[in-house]
């Protein structure tokens, strides 16, 4: 796929709310779901995030830029992801505990 090339992106609008809540399967539905889709504007390109960090990075290595990831936030991105296989694993929310080092 052709790196320039964009996705056209759609967002839920907010008056249908939380759909599913006190359905009943028995009465045919009467909401139009795609109906309540809007286009969202196409105005901006974004970089690839993981660039960006380590570009970020050697810019603080050799520029004295500043650098605001400590050892303790990686270890929550270390967390969050282990916690997020979890909660997949077990089909269940599962806490995210404060972190001690």
């Amino acid at each position: 796929m052709d790196r320039k090339r964009r996705r056209k992106g759609r967002v839920r609008h907010a008056r249908f709310g939380i759909v599913g809540l006190g359905q009943n399967g028995d009465v045919p539905q009467t909401i139009d779901f795609r109906a309540g889709w809007q286009e969202v504007p196409d105005d901006r390109a974004f970089e690839n995030g993981f660039k960006t960090q380590w570009q970020d990075f050697i810019r603080y290595l050799y520029e004295d830029a500043p650098w605001d990831y400590t050892f303790l936030s990686g270890a929550r991105g270390v967390q969050l992801a282990e916690l997020g296989y979890r909660s997949w694993r077990e089909r269940r929310w599962v806490d995210v505990p404060d972190l001690e080092i």
